[in-house]
């Protein structure tokens, strides 16, 4: 999933810093954040800053401090709140896409927090809904094994449950 993830990153640095001015960068690095928990998340936070500023010919540097500052507010509030919910990833969403709004300046500000609120929210009930399937699938898979296991030991099974 975080390869998955990082692919998502490079393509939406592509898309924001060519095609689009909404804050794709911020919503995948959001979503980095919740998913994988890990230090390494500030260095793809602070690479795809710089490889944004170039794109967009802004101050080297801008960019990513700001994705700095948001994984840091996210990483300061994993202990007070639980990061995997649909509502802190909305919640942070929305107030991060704002500032960005007011930071980077943007037409039609408001229109584009709410499509980041949403896109980030699509995408994270997609990704909760296919770690629910993988997660099946591995259990009913495991199931299927230990039902072998007990078939194949329940005579060793029948044996100690008949003794005192």
């Amino acid at each position: 999933m975080e390869k998955v993830l990082i692919g998502l990153l490079i393509i939406a640095v592509v898309l924001q810093g060519t095609v689009t001015s909404l804050p794709l960068v911020l919503l995948i690095l959001i979503l980095l954040a919740v998913k994988m928990r890990s230090p390494n998340v500030f260095l793809l936070a602070f690479v795809s800053g710089m490889v944004l500023d170039i794109i967009l010919v802004h101050p080297p540097g801008v960019s990513s401090i700001f994705f700095l500052s948001v994984l840091l507010v996210i990483f300061l509030y994993e202990r007070k709140y639980e990061l995997s919910s649909l509502i802190f990833v909305l919640s942070i969403t929305a107030v991060m896409s704002l500032i960005s709004s007011f930071l980077f300046p943007t037409p039609q500000r408001f229109l584009q927090v709410i499509l980041a609120i949403v896109i980030n929210g699509m995408v994270f009930s997609l990704i909760e809904f296919l770690i629910m399937i993988i997660i099946n699938f591995a259990i009913q898979k495991n199931k299927k094994s230990y039902d072998k296991l007990l078939e194949s030991n329940k005579s060793v099974i029948e044996k100690a449950s008949e003794q005192p």
